[in-house]
Order: C-alpha cells, then structure tokens, then sequence
C-alpha cells in the first residue's frame, strides 16, 4: 500500500495558537504533519467531542482533546422552578439557597491507538442560605457549599468493527475506570446565644463557632460502553457502570462546655455501591453542529451507613440533625449538549443537566444534615462550554 507524508501550516492552526497566547497558555503550534494513506483514520468520528457524552470512541495517540465548562443557575436561568421545589417546605433555608455557579476542565489524551487517560475537576459553590433558628442567635454565617471533585483514568477499547472511516461512526466497545475524590468546605456559623426555655439562655463572649465538617468521599467507578451508528449522522451509545464509594460527614464546635459541645459532636460515615445504567444519541444536524443527549439512571446498592452522636441533653438546631439524611436510593438524570465547531479544532457549546435527587450518587458526601435536607428534590443546573483538540505529532 503507498503512503506519502506532506508537512502544511493550515490557517486555523495559526489562529488558535494567538487565540491560546492571548489566555496566557504557552503552546507553541507550528507545522503540523498529516500521514495520509488508503488505512488512515481518526480514532474518534470526525467533529466527534469525547467530553460530557458517554461514548465508547478515543482519541489517535498524541491527540489532546481539552474543554472548560461554566456551570450556572439563577434568578434568570432556573426556568424550571427547582429553587422553588428546594425550599417548599423547607424551614431551615431561604433566600437564594439553590444559587450554584462552578467550572469544569476535562483534558483527555491519546497515549495508544486503543487507549485514553484523562483528568476532570470541577469546583462548585452551592448556595444554602440559613434562617435564623428559634433557638439561636447566630453571626457569620457561611453561605455556599464550596466543593471540589477529581476524577482520573483510562478509557480502552476492547473491540470496534474492522472498517472505518474518519467521516462516519463505526461499532465500538470501551471499558472505562476512574478513581474520584470530592470535597467540600467546612460550613458553619458563630453562636451567640443558645435558648433553651423562654427564661433560659447561655450567651458566649466571645461567640463560638460550629462547623459542619468532613464532608468529603472518594472510590472508583468502571463503566463499559458500547456504541452503534444508525445512519451516517446518528449513532447511539448504552452503558453500564459500577462504582464503589465511602463517604464522610459531621458536626462539631468549638464550645468549651462539655455538656452542650458534645450535643454538636455527630459523625456520619458512609459505604455505598452504585449501579448505573445508560443510553445516549448524538446527532449531526449538520457536519459542525452535533447535538447529543443522554439519560443515566442511578441505583445505590447495600448503602451502609454509621452514625456517631455524643451523649448530651441538649437539642440540635433542625438543620443539624442526623433525621435530615436523606434516604433516597435512585436518581434519574437527564443531559443534552449543542455544540459548534467554529474550526476543525475547536468548538463551542451550551448544556444543562437535570437530576431527580440533586446530587445523589454524584456526591455522596452531600448526604449531610444542611444539604440532606433538600437531596431528594429535583434540580438542573445550564453551562458553557469551549473545547480544543490538538495534535502533539
């Protein structure tokens, strides 16, 4: 079979090096050589983006695909309502509890032509604004949930049909394993006064803090993805995911007496499996504007969970206590994503996401007496996206 290897400097290439300059990104994108033969490919479809879609493609070694999300809701986005729904019926928050801004950064890289390692972090602030409780008089209080979520893997694929080309789907099967760690910010506030009858009340000079604290998880998910072309334009993706995870949550103060810190002393420790299964279409409506949307139902399995509270005959504020975890198994969780390809290089796009259950199974941390206290209600949240792909070779 003859093959020729030409060298060009396509215009885009020039373009998107002053575009990475200009934010501060030192890559300096010069020649690029194309190895062009009958048997060349693409790993992944032609304007085909790895990132937020499930799918069972990678990319060509020494290929770099890299997106960066703005997650949003609002006044002016929530079109669904769901802060309403978060705070019906909810005593213990108001104001602008449900907010959330945050971004997302996903880099994938093509190490082998049948395996992808990859990188995603995500930093979040929910907000969850208190109501002042009958029982307390309290100053400083936090307002946001400030969480950050790793996750790093592989993708292989164990399978794909014997003929391809770069301009159409083909069958493929991949097997996907990540190891995650989320985090979230103590949250908490500074106690005044504590009542206890109408005539009863200890005051603190100076005021003293409590903390929901520990609030973090970690475990591994695998995930085996299999894809299929329906037309040239259409091709349909179905996974089925297990993850194994612990997570960790408590209460705590700084109150020097015994007798009432040791009403704010709790724990919550928590081991859970997750079962996943999923199914998504991605479209091209034209050849540079793919539309994907997808459906993940999540289902925790043998959740075990310990709770730690220490002796005292004190009550907890309500939006401390442990009644507050949420005991909701099932998430149901909708994605959709336009994107367009300003450049064979790089594309840009909008999203959102909607759950049943909040972040159920996403951040198993988040079962915690402040945010347990609305998991089980809906929500969604809109984004922005920009992604690049480049080649190192």
């Amino acid at each position: 079979m003859l093959s020729r290897k030409i060298c060009v400097k396509p215009r885009h290439y020039v373009s998107l090096a002053g575009i990475l300059r200009r934010l501060g990104v030192g890559l300096g994108v010069g020649f690029a050589c194309a190895g062009i033969s009958g048997s060349a490919h693409a790993q992944q479809p032609y304007g085909w983006s790895g990132h937020g879609h499930t799918s069972a493609y990678v990319l060509e070694p020494g290929e770099i695909e890299l997106t960066g999300n703005l997650l949003r809701v609002n006044d002016t986005l929530d079109v669904f309502d769901v802060r309403a729904d978060v705070l019906q019926n909810n005593t213990r928050l108001g104001g602008k509890t449900g907010d959330f801004k945050g971004n997302r950064y996903e880099i994938s890289a093509g190490v082998l032509p049948s395996l992808n390692l990859f990188y995603r972090y995500q930093q979040h602030d929910l907000t969850a604004e208190l109501s002042e409780p009958a029982s307390l008089d309290l100053e400083s209080i936090d307002t946001q949930l400030s969480t950050e979520q790793n996750a790093y893997g592989l993708r292989w694929v164990f399978f794909e049909s014997a003929s391809k080309a770069a301009d159409r789907p083909w069958r493929s099967a991949s097997l996907e394993l990540a190891r995650i760690d989320n985090k979230t910010d103590d949250f908490g506030a500074f106690i005044q006064r504590i009542r206890f009858t109408a005539n009863t009340a200890i005051e603190f000079r100076p005021p003293q803090r409590f903390t929901i604290n520990r609030m973090q998880d970690q475990g591994w998910r695998g995930k085996v993805a299999f894809s299929q072309p329906l037309t040239r334009s259409l091709t349909a993706t179905a996974w089925l995911g297990y993850a194994d995870i612990e997570s960790t949550a408590g209460t705590s103060s700084e109150i020097s007496s015994a007798a009432i810190a040791n009403a704010f002393l709790q724990t919550f420790d928590i081991d859970e499996q997750q079962l996943t299964a999923g199914a998504s279409i991605k479209w091209f409506v034209t050849p540079r504007l793919p539309l994907s949307l997808s459906y993940e139902y999540t289902n925790i399995r043998d959740r075990e969970l310990i709770v730690t509270r220490g002796d005292s005959s004190v009550t907890l504020p309500s939006f401390l206590r442990a009644d507050n975890l949420s005991s909701e198994t099932k998430n149901h969780v909708l994605t959709g994503n336009l994107d367009w390809w300003v450049t064979p290089n790089w594309f840009v796009g909008v999203g959102g996401t909607l759950m049943s259950n909040q972040f159920m199974g996403t951040l198993p941390h988040y079962n915690n007496p402040l945010s347990g206290s609305f998991g089980d209600t809906a929500y969604g949240y809109a984004e922005l996206r920009v992604g690049i792909k480049l080649s190192i070779f």
